[in-house]
């Protein structure tokens, strides 16, 4: 009698953790052809063996009664406690996922849950009930005849979307700033820097730089930087000094190929920074000041183009004005 119960017991315990694994796999992904043979004859032990024990309960209950099989109890004991460490363990929370994959796998049909989202669905509902009470006309409906995009469609639209992120290749003011270059005006080019370079940055600096201007009578472009973490207390750290000027370096040379400046490129030999740093003042207010100014010739950048070269040696091919950190005298 106790075999028996423990057999059943056995075979409904390990087709139903199996199930719910195989339950939770085809949530995830598509089940393979495999998956779904072993789901069918698991379901099948597990409908079976689910049977066979409500059966096995009945049959001691009633052969204690009747017979007075008092064997009987030990068995129904069995049962009972391991009702109770399943419901302790709270193994029976999942029953109806199980259940749900055991009815379809049943037939060895593969199974494709499609849970749904109060949330979302709730969001769908205020955003109907918003529009209709504000348009005073039914929801739009995306009827089902309508047909699918084709792959050339499909293909076109993405072209679109991504050409929006893309950088174009100029300024859309160049014909004007560069008839403003001719005449001997300078000309500011940074808002269009702003907005062409936002997603399209080439250097981490990039997104720093500002009042990016070209004048002509000087033939410089001149742009500020704001370097953070700069402060009088970090400029003195000849570490922090050396990546800096590693990533000076890396700038003026981005810059200096840089496409979208190109059709400025016969108004400017050469290439002017001012560096900014932050510091608090006695009020605890953020402060910015200029602590280091460059300015380096574009052939020298060219002649060095493609070749290793040491930031620790800027000095020697610009005109570097540093002033120990110290805010410089404008």
């Amino acid at each position: 009698m106790f075999s028996l119960t423990l057999i059943l017991i056995l075979l409904l315990t390990g087709s139903y953790l199996i199930l719910r694994k195989l339950a939770q796999i085809a949530l995830s992904q598509r089940p393979k052809r495999i998956e779904v043979v072993t789901g069918g004859l698991l379901s099948w032990v597990f409908v079976l063996s689910s049977a066979g024990l409500a059966v096995w309960i009945l049959f001691l209950l009633y052969t204690l009664i009747t017979f007075g099989a008092l064997g009987n109890i030990f068995s129904l004991l069995f049962i009972g406690l391991s009702a109770a460490f399943a419901l302790y363990l709270k193994e029976v929370l999942d029953a109806a996922t199980v259940w749900d994959y055991a009815r379809t796998t049943l037939f060895f049909h593969p199974y494709a849950s499609q849970p749904i989202s109060f949330k979302e669905e709730l969001d769908k509902k205020n955003i109907r009930d918003i529009y209709e009470e504000t348009s005073h006309k039914p929801f739009p409906v995306v009827r089902k005849e309508k047909p699918l995009l084709t792959d050339e469609e499909v293909a076109r639209l993405r072209q679109e979307v991504l050409a929006l992120k893309e950088r174009p290749k100029q300024s859309a003011r160049v014909k004007e700033e560069l008839v403003q270059l001719s005449m001997g005006s300078p000309v500011d080019v940074s808002d269009q820097w702003k907005i062409y370079t936002f997603e399209n940055a080439k250097h981490d600096l990039y997104e720093r730089m500002s009042r990016i201007t070209i004048d002509p009578s000087t033939r410089t472009m001149r742009f500020r930087i704001d370097i953070q973490d700069a402060t009088e207390h970090a400029l003195q750290d000849s570490i922090f000094l050396f990546h800096l000027k590693q990533d000076l370096y890396q700038l003026l040379q981005v810059l200096n190929t840089d496409p979208w400046l190109k059709p400025y490129t016969g108004f400017c030999e050469w290439i002017a920074a001012t560096c900014y740093g932050i510091e608090s003042d006695s009020f605890g207010l953020l402060q910015h000041y200029p602590f280091l100014d460059i300015t380096i010739d574009r052939k020298e950048l060219l002649r060095r183009e493609g070749v290793f070269f040491n930031p620790a040696d800027l000095h020697k091919i610009s005109l570097l004005n540093f002033n120990g950190g110290k805010p410089l005298q404008q």
